[in-house]
């Protein structure tokens, strides 16, 4: 049988969110639970609405964007839900009881600049994340302005933060990564604000790890690194598609072993092994020390 799950998963790393609810549609049909069906009716109803929306113009691309990854997480959420036959097979539980850490995923696509795929790289972290031992609660902000950034770290008090989006070079108030305004337009919060910011809430919020995904932010990641243990940023552009490995890379290490060293080198070898050319670009910080990404050979 194919593993429902999986597919969700794959369909959703693929931003195809109408063949995830589809997948899941169908299964519940094909093993009468009715209870399951009722959920993805209304999430098809609701996917269907926000793609009417956004074609007429009642709601912006962004809008609809955080809409569809609010749909997103939750098919992911009912995935893990499933019961799915073992035909008689036991398996043994091997997730290691932590008291679940916190890891906030926050995500910016503002209108005016170039389109990332935001989407996929949350669904590819959440699938590393499945597969390890050590047991995470992902959580996921979506369209973040500065107002709405502070308000979720307030709100889930992370032990680990993630941003995925665009950043700007330059010193720490000319540099420092693309966040979304009123008006859904790119808004640069400088690297002295975030400095700031993570001094403020290292009073109060246990953050052990930020991995700042946006080019030329390993001047923030600096400034950031004062105040938390680990931080990983990028010291050139890097592409989409080299931070979505990257983040599988380092979510995979992070999932199996708790280690934010092993799962760095884990996620540039990610980069290696797809044949990208960024995997110098990644540096991961720890107090005052800095690891630069291995050099290729």
């Amino acid at each position: 049988m194919i593993d429902i799950q999986a597919k969700v998963r794959e369909y959703i790393s693929d931003n195809r969110t109408e063949d995830a609810i589809q997948e899941l549609l169908a299964w519940s049909e094909t093993h009468s639970n009715s209870s399951l069906r009722n959920d993805i009716i209304l999430l098809k109803s609701r996917f269907t609405r926000v793609k009417q929306q956004e074609r007429i113009g009642v709601i912006s691309y962004t809008d609809a964007l955080r809409e569809q990854s609010i749909l997103a997480n939750s098919l992911l959420d009912i995935t893990q839900r499933l019961e799915l036959p073992t035909n008689g097979v036991t398996f043994p539980e091997n997730k290691v009881e932590r008291g679940k850490k916190v890891i906030l995923f926050l995500a910016s696509a503002p209108l005016d600049q170039a389109k990332l795929q935001l989407e996929k790289e949350f669904a590819r972290i959440f699938s590393s994340l499945q597969l390890g031992i050590v047991e995470y609660k992902l959580v996921a902000e979506w369209a973040i302005t500065a107002d709405s950034m502070q308000q979720a770290i307030l709100k889930h008090k992370p032990n680990f933060i993630h941003f995925s989006g665009h950043g700007e070079t330059g010193n720490e108030l000319e540099g420092g990564i693309i966040l979304i305004n009123s008006e859904s337009k790119a808004q640069l919060v400088s690297g002295k604000a975030l400095e700031n910011m993570f001094r403020i809430f290292s009073r109060k919020v246990d953050i052990e790890i930020v991995l700042l995904n946006s080019c030329y932010s390993e001047d923030q990641a600096h400034g950031i690194n004062k105040h938390v243990p680990y931080v990983i940023g990028m010291n050139d552009q890097v592409g989409d598609d080299s931070a979505i490995e990257f983040s599988t890379g380092f979510y995979r290490g992070l999932a199996d072993e708790e280690d934010v060293e092993f799962a760095f080198d884990l996620a540039v070898n990610m980069i290696q092994l797809q044949g990208l050319d960024d995997d110098a670009v990644p540096v991961l910080l720890r107090g005052s020390t800095k690891a630069s990404a291995p050099q290729s050979e």
